[in-house]
């Protein structure tokens, strides 16, 4: 028994520092735009995915520029790429391009969401892809969530969704 003291201590450590990284920060909202032709101001494009064909991580996330917030993927730096200074309709189209190039989503939808804080503020605004259904069983693959975690940082969580094979 005292043989298993230290590794349960130290077992008990690392779940609660497991814990304490992942907890904190607040979840902002996002909903579901059907016209973003009247959005205005510059953007930050983050380019998430499309690092194979079937990567159903991809999103394209405008980030606005000027705000208190800077939106930050919780990725690997080489899985996505940043471009700058866009104004929102050259924000609107490079995210639109960038979604249609992934193979199997070629001729779909793209769901446009935007991005606020509780107070409504708005963040930026999120491009996703809508896959074929009776290719893949459901048309949204993606789950995004963002976290502010700081006063100024938002973290994306970027996740795919299982598919239950009836």
């Amino acid at each position: 028994m005292k043989r298993l003291l230290p590794i349960v201590l130290i077992l008990s450590l690392a779940a609660a520092l497991g814990l304490a990284s992942c907890g904190g920060g607040t979840y902002l909202k996002s909903s579901s735009v059907p016209d973003l032709s009247s959005v205005t101001g510059k953007y930050r494009v983050l380019l998430v995915g499309r690092q194979h064909e079937r990567d159903y991580r991809t999103v394209a996330i405008l980030d606005l520029e000027g705000d208190a917030y800077e939106i930050v993927p919780r990725l690997p730096e080489f899985s996505y790429d940043v471009v700058e200074g866009l104004d929102a309709a050259e924000a609107v189209a490079s995210a639109r391009w960038f979604l249609s190039r992934q193979v199997i989503y070629r001729h779909q939808r793209t769901e446009a969401r935007r991005i606020f804080t509780e107070e409504g503020a708005t963040v930026g605004y999120e491009l996703r892809p809508h896959y074929k259904p009776f290719v893949l069983g459901n048309v949204d693959m993606t789950d995004v969530r963002y976290v502010l975690v700081d006063g100024s940082t938002v973290r994306v969580l970027i996740d795919v969704r299982q598919v239950e094979v009836q």
